[in-house]
């Protein structure tokens, strides 16, 4: 069942990898799509750097961006770095509306709570 389960991610991968050749098209959604696809992959890496590559390509991260690295870092159990990616988000301009929502932290709990 492991091996299957690996298989699987690793296909999910190859799919994100040629989805996101081209990042600013991809537009945000898919981008998060693909964050937390490697969030689940316990990535936390490549979903950073993902992440970071956003501002320069012109794409804004969202509430669903910031909550997807949050997950990809509970579930690599780097606890610090999601509750440092909460104060971010408290510093992060969202057009005007909050980014902390309570979504977001229901979002941080579940997210540190699979990871236990």
């Amino acid at each position: 069942r492991t091996a299957a389960k690996a298989r699987q991610w690793a296909c999910a991968e190859t799919l994100v990898d040629a989805a996101l050749r081209d990042v600013k098209a991809a537009g945000i959604i898919n981008v998060n799509i693909a964050l937390k696809v490697l969030g689940h992959a316990r990535q936390p890496e490549r979903t950073r750097r993902l992440f970071d590559k956003l501002p320069d390509l012109g794409l804004a991260p969202d509430q669903y961006t910031y909550t997807a690295l949050m997950h990809a870092y509970a579930l690599a159990g780097q606890h610090a770095a999601a509750l440092e990616l909460i104060q971010g988000m408290r510093e992060a301009p969202a057009g005007g509306r909050p980014m902390l929502t309570i979504n977001v932290f229901n979002s941080a709990i579940s997210a540190c709570e699979k990871a236990h």
